[in-house]
């Protein structure tokens, strides 16, 4: 059943939902109103400040026993609201207090503290050095700046945290008191002179417009591929060469799952709450995000009387509903342009390893969608944040009463499905194996198909001679060609193998698609699932090849693993190979139309992984971000040659700090040489055009 909405928000599915025995609360919310967050449409609030946001960069020179780097701070009006800097061999730059900063917009001026750790730590470790800087810089023509920084800076050597690896017992004030002290005898003054120089946001597009059609639209990319719309000139091959564009406005919770320290940190030097694993989306130069921020009175009781006797209780961390958040950022400056927060219209995640570990939305069509963790969809104007309209899923009541409501908290490997918007339509999964259709005009629900959606499978859009099939697989071996517009079947691909662990995406380029064939009882347990491609058309798929699972093994990473080169190679990165789990995973070079291997790469020993590699293509660089899944922020280059893939570098740092999504990883969007990458704490943008130039001291 759906009920219309007379009111701007659209429409409420309400459909028919599971009545539930609700456990008592396990701490008392008496006064709370539970039909607020259940079976309601919230209204969002619609953030937006349209003071002037500048960027300021500046050369530090070694100092104070500290490296040389570039120091980033962006101001918003009169305030500094977000730091970033590179330096050689340090990372995790965090901890920022830049409330003692303020401009004019012709000079920066005040006090300035942030931290960083040494290039070998972990995030559950203890920063190891601070920075303690009072500002004095005046721009002059052109906006080159000039002026002083004079402070310390700090080392101190802790070693690692003693919480990392889940350890609970520790006086948090105690170590942070001791922290304090270690920190002041090991100061070392600085009296530099710095240059650099600012730029206003408005000044910076106008100089460096955003291209037509460099779009990122879904998870995947705008066709699927993990290929993004090449820059106009050379792109440069030194990670190092790449500019830090912009750390986006916004602070963003660890995307990873933070409660468990193999997923995203687990020390109480950077524990904070989880807020989701989705993907940067682009379209028409705008960044778009969805993540929660916990919030609300239930909690888990169990948890802070276990925690709070050691001093190691973190409220938010076990904070059971949250408000949603939908951004849009500037993708040539950074700058946070809207945001719409749905308070406590969402739900956390924490128990188990993963959490909400995709819900990336979709940008097309003139319309933004995005799916919240208690099943709510919202539908926004891309370009003002204005709601259009709200749905909400099957499962919102039972799961917000369930866990949301009783502090009892939701955990596993939540909501591992993104959003597709084709045809006039948002595609968004019901968590039980089924699809739903949504108008993209007024929401109303157009179809609903069960049984069509793997554990971890996002439909993909396919066209070809004039027609638009919707592409997936259920967990029984099926792939199935939906027909956009009413969900029946155009044709099916069956008899393919049910899937031991999780069904992940499908690859498609051009007229062809790669699925998991066959099992080989050769190839390593569970890992066994060879590659065969079909050729595909609007009335049904043709297997052109197979290739053998002994020796090229489907890759298991949620399906990011696949990645156009140009028209008719794709790089694929391997499960492992023939050596069994002692073989080295393998990155190949194939043709999709033959199936033919072009090339052959083992770089294990480089720090390759066979388990959760994300691959992004742009013009003629492949990069690769190892093993995300497991919280690694190790980067990977290779040169696309018309022989194959030539490699550039291994192993770089770019001097964030990582997260993860497991185990459905996040995708590094990479468009007109742009890379787009969620890192802990921030949105980051690093620009490899060689024309990408700034004015240096």
């Amino acid at each position: 059943m759906i009920q219309r909405s007379t009111s701007l928000v659209g429409v409420l599915l309400a459909g028919a939902m599971l009545c539930v025995n609700v456990p008592a609360p396990l701490h008392a919310a008496d006064t709370f109103d539970g039909s607020k967050v259940v079976g309601a449409v919230i209204q969002p609030r619609l953030l937006r400040d349209d003071a002037v946001y500048r960027h300021w960069e500046m050369r530090l020179p070694e100092a104070g026993g500290g490296p040389a780097m570039d120091v980033h701070i962006w101001t918003r009006g009169a305030k500094a609201v977000q730091l970033a800097a590179r330096a050689e061999k340090l990372k995790g730059w965090r901890d920022l207090d830049l409330s003692g900063l303020t401009t004019d917009g012709n000079s920066l001026k005040g006090k300035v503290v942030f931290h960083a750790h040494d290039g070998g730590q972990k995030s559950g470790d203890w920063p190891q050095h601070r920075w303690s800087l009072e500002l004095d810089l005046s721009a002059g023509a052109e906006g080159k700046l000039t002026g002083t920084a004079i402070g310390f800076h700090a080392t101190a050597s802790i070693g690692k945290d003693i919480t990392h690896k889940g350890k609970e017992l520790v006086h948090v004030r105690e170590v942070l008191r001791q922290r304090e002290e270690i920190f002041g005898n090991n100061s070392h003054p600085i009296d530099a002179a710095v240059e650099g120089w600012v730029r206003e946001s408005k000044a910076m597009r106008g100089a460096d417009p955003w291209p037509a059609g460099a779009d990122w639209t879904h998870w995947l990319g705008t066709e699927g591929t993990l290929r993004g719309k090449p820059a106009h000139g050379p792109l440069v091959h030194e990670p190092g060469k790449a500019v830090l564009a912009w750390k986006a406005e916004r602070h963003l919770l660890n995307g990873g799952k933070s409660h468990v320290s193999r997923y995203g940190g687990f020390g109480s030097a950077t524990r904070r709450a989880s807020g989701g694993g989705a993907s940067p989306v682009i379209a028409d130069g705008k960044v778009y995000l969805y993540w929660f921020e916990p919030n609300g009175p239930f909690y888990n009781r169990k948890e802070e009387a276990k925690r709070a006797p050691s001093g190691h209780f973190i409220k938010s961390m076990w904070q059971t509903l949250a408000d949603d958040h939908v951004a849009c950022f500037d993708a040539t400056t950074g700058q946070r342009l809207w945001e719409a927060v749905y308070p406590l219209a969402g739900m956390t995640f924490f128990y188990g390893k993963s959490g909400l570990v995709n819900s990336t939305p979709a940008v097309a069509e003139s319309a933004l969608v995005a799916v919240g963790g208690a099943g709510r969809v919202y539908c926004l104007d891309p370009k003002t944040g204005r709601q259009r309209w709200q749905a909400l899923l099957p499962y919102h009541e039972d799961v917000v009463r369930r866990y949301g409501l009783t502090g009892q908290g939701a955990g596993g490997r939540a909501r591992p499905h993104a959003v597709t918007v084709a045809a006039g339509r948002a595609y968004v999964a019901d968590e039980r194996g089924g699809l739903l259709a949504f108008a993209l005009g007024n929401g109303n629900q157009e179809w609903c198909r069960k049984y069509v959606l793997g554990q971890q499978v996002t439909p993909q859009a396919w066209q070809g001679g004039g027609t638009a099939l919707l592409l997936t697989q259920n967990d029984g071996g099926t792939v199935l060609a939906l027909d956009p517009a009413t969900g029946e079947d155009r044709w099916r691909i069956e008899g393919l193998p049910e899937h031991q662990y999780k069904t992940i995406n499908n690859y498609v380029q051009a007229d062809m698609l790669l699925v998991q064939s066959a099992h080989d009882e050769k190839a390593p347990k569970g890992r066994g699932r060879s590659i065969a491609g079909f050729r595909i058309s609007a009335t049904g798929a043709e297997k052109a090849w197979e290739l053998p699972g002994e020796r090229y093994c489907w890759p298991h990473n949620g399906g990011a693993s696949m990645a156009a080169l140009d028209e008719h190679r794709a790089a694929i990165m391997m499960g492992k190979s023939s050596g069994g789990r002692e073989g080295l995973p393998a990155l190949i070079v194939i043709d999709v139309r033959s199936g033919k291997v072009l090339q052959e790469r083992s770089d294990g020993d480089r720090g390759f992984t066979y388990n959760m590699s994300v691959l992004s293509s742009c013009g003629d660089l492949l990069i690769v971000h190892g093993d995300i899944n497991h919280s690694s922020q190790e980067f990977h280059g290779f040169r696309i040659t018309a022989g194959g893939l030539e490699l550039l570098w291994t192993g770089h740092h770019f001097g964030h700090f990582e997260t993860s999504s497991y185990e459905v990883p996040t995708a590094n969007p990479f468009v007109d040489g742009r890379l787009f990458v969620r890192g802990a704490f921030g949105l980051y943008c690093y620009d490899f055009r060689a024309s990408a130039t700034r004015p240096r001291p």
